[in-house]
């Protein structure tokens, strides 16, 4: 068990100890936990056979880190062919209605 659930459940135990009255002692019904893994830098875009790409799991920080971004592009370019360099440059598009 990760040191993080142990701690919860410890505060879980503590908490229906201070808010139990005898005969009756409050207990957990259900309860649920799981682990995150954190794929770091190291994580890479993988190609099976058949073209098939599958991307590394998404970072466990809070921000939208490059990592994602990078895994993305190089997944453009093996589908296109194209260069890198070509990678989220778009054309300027006609307007259809004024700018706000």
């Amino acid at each position: 068990m990760a040191v993080a659930a142990a701690l919860l459940n410890k505060a879980v135990a503590q908490i229906l100890d201070v808010a139990s009255e005898e005969p009756r002692k409050p207990t957990v019904l259900w309860s649920a936990q799981y682990e995150q893994v954190d794929v770091g830098s190291n994580a890479q875009l993988t190609e099976y056979k058949d073209g098939v790409l599958c991307f590394p799991g998404p970072s466990s920080h809070l921000v939208f880190d490059d990592i994602t971004l990078d895994s993305v592009k190089r997944a453009w370019t093996k589908v296109t062919g194209h260069d890198a360099a070509d990678f989220m440059q778009f054309q300027e598009r006609e307007h259809s209605r004024e700018d706000d």
